[in-house]
Order: C-alpha cells, then structure tokens, then sequence
C-alpha cells in the first residue's frame, strides 16, 4: 500500500490540510466535532504525522505573492475576497500573503519585479491576465526553483505548478448546447470574438473553437455562418452588417465580457429576439436577462479562484508533496431569466441566495 499522506487525510475528512494539521497538533481554531472527524480518519487510514513536515510548519513563516489586475472591479473584487480568506485563514500558521493588486503591472507606484527584490518569496499566485510582466515572473519563479500557480487563465507554456481556473474549452461546449437548445432546430448562429489572437484572448479562442466543434459534431441541423472577428469600438457596426447579410439570423455568441457589455442594449432596438448567449454576470444585465435581451450567461466561480491557489501553494510548501493533479477547474454556472433574480452580492461573491 502507499504511503498515507495529509492530503489523503484532508481529502478524506472533507477539510483543508491546515484543518488536518490542527487537529492532529491540537491548536488553533478548530470544532470538536471537525477534529473528532479528522482524528478517526486518521485513525481509520493509518496515517503517521511526519516529525519533519510539522516542525517545518511551525519554524516556517512563508510569503506568498499573489498577483492579479483591480479591473475589471466586478470580477477581480470577487477573486480578492477569496485571496483575503485564504490570507486570514493561513495568518496563524505565520504565512503572509503579499497583495500585488495591479492597474497596467504597477501597484502602489511599484512594479512586480521591485516589490519581489524587496521581498523572500516562497511561493507565486499570479494571473496572466492584462499583466505585461508575466513572463519575467515565470523566469524568476524558474531560475529561484519558487512553486507557482496559475490561476484564471492558463499560461501557453504550461511553466508552472498547476493551474486553478475554468475550462474554456467546456465554456464553449456549454454555449453551443445553449446556443441549439434556445435557438431550436435550423437555427442559424454566428460568434462575435475579439480581434486579436494573443496571450490577452486565449480563453475566447478556446471558447470559440469549442463552440464550432460542437455544432459541427453535435448540431448537424444548426447552420453556422462564421466568427466574426473584430475591435470592440467597431463591434456595433459589424452586428448591423451580420444582422442585415443574414435577415433569418437566430442566434449570437459574444466569447468575450467586453463586447457584450457595451453593445448588449443594442438588441433592444430590434422586434425580433435573438438568441444572445455572453460570459460572465454584471447587475448592468439584470433586466435584460429578464426581459430576455440576454438569453443566458455563463459565469466562474471567482472566489475559489482567489481562494485555492493560495491554500493548495500552501499544502505543497508544508509538506513538500505536489498537487494531486496539473489543472483545478472551478464552476461555470449557467444564469438565464428565471435564476437571475436569485443572484445576491455578498462576502462571498456573487451567488445564490
């Protein structure tokens, strides 16, 4: 049999490995019932705490660096509260969760590679999103042998300790099933996406490539036109032109938040209703999900995303034991007329009530 592991033991107590640590070290904030728990599983599994990866916690005082963009502040604010969980939650174990909340790589008047000179970094949580200065975090992270993960959207070079963050190809599955459903047979659809094919839209290609492979595969009697492809100032134009070129038009699909935010009242102007299926949920939505301008959304679980990547970072560093698998993908949770009034704002992002 394998050697039994912490993980093993979180993983089968239904709690976190810092939960483990305390009920077996009897400290810190912890329930009866939750160590009573942990205590048979590990009694149960045969676990043998290791004398060396708990004195290592308890000398270690570790920093993490997590690093992602302020804006867009309805998405970003939701991975903030779970990085700050994380933070406050791991503070009495001596770890220090070092904020890197950036706007264009500078945070405080410092960019990335000053505040790392300042500081001893054990590990990295880093976004790639609008972040110029990715790749020299990487290199640093590879030539100081610093675990890191990437979280949201992933790297291309797969340079990292694992991924946490939605599955963007499964997003435009998602959409392309919504798309056929909504739409009925003999539909006819198009993907609005935007113009670049850089690192900054990785998830939209991904998206809209699942999307085509999908009706192709799945939805023989959907006739797919094209993805159009195109700036957001111009995006408004490009809709009239798809709208007048094909009058019998059923559907679109916008891969990308911004697009749809600033174009989504447009469709209001029209008689017809169209099948408009976006990404990600803003109150700006709210009554045109109602009034089914908007046919449905799909949108990630943030918090989890702030969350994870700095308490998995944190398991690998206690006990030196990689993550279980190479990529963590969070929820992507479909929102259409009927849920959207259900959605609440709270410490815990945006969810359910």
């Amino acid at each position: 049999m394998s050697k039994v592991t912490i993980n093993d033991i979180a993983r089968e107590s239904h709690v976190s490995v810092g939960t483990v640590y305390r009920a077996v070290n009897n400290s810190g904030r912890i329930s009866q019932e939750t160590r009573k728990r942990v205590l048979e599983t590990v009694e149960r599994l045969g676990y043998k705490a290791n004398s060396i990866a708990r004195g290592l916690a308890l000398r270690s005082k570790f920093n993490i660096l997590v690093i992602m963009p302020r804006t867009p502040e309805f998405f970003w604010n939701d991975v903030m509260k779970g990085t700050r969980r994380a933070a406050a939650e791991l503070s009495e174990f001596g770890v220090q969760v070092i904020e890197f909340f950036h706007k264009d790589g500078i945070s405080d008047g410092k960019s990335i590679m000053e505040v790392i000179a300042e500081q001893n970094i054990d590990a990295i949580a880093m976004s790639i999103v609008s972040f110029n200065d990715c790749g020299n975090v990487l290199l640093y992270a590879s030539d100081k042998k610093i675990p890191i993960a990437i979280y949201n959207d992933d790297t291309v070079s797969r340079d990292r300790l694992f991924f946490y963050g939605p599955d963007n190809c499964l997003a435009g599955q998602m959409a392309a099933e919504l798309m056929y459903k909504f739409s009925g047979r003999n539909g006819i659809c198009c993907t609005i996406s935007r113009a670049d094919f850089g690192a900054e839209n990785a998830a939209g290609i991904d998206r809209e490539k699942s999307f085509q492979d999908y009706l192709a595969q799945q939805c023989t009697d959907m006739q797919f036109i094209k993805t159009y492809r195109c700036a957001l100032g111009e995006t408004p134009l490009v809709i009239r032109q798809i709208l007048k070129d094909y009058p019998e038009m059923t559907g679109l699909y916008f891969t990308d938040f911004g697009q749809l935010i600033n174009n989504f009242k447009f469709f209001s102007e029209f008689k017809k209703k169209y099948v408009i299926i976006g990404h990600e949920y803003s109150e700006e939505y709210r009554d045109a999900l109602r009034d089914g301008t908007i046919t449905a959304l799909l949108s990630e679980e943030k918090i989890c995303q702030g969350y994870y990547p700095i308490t998995i970072l944190y398991q690998y560093l206690m006990t030196g034991e990689k993550p279980a698998r190479d990529s963590f993908y969070s929820n992507i949770n479909i929102i259409i007329s009927t849920n959207a009034d259900c959605l609440n704002y709270s410490n815990y992002g945006c969810g359910y009530e």
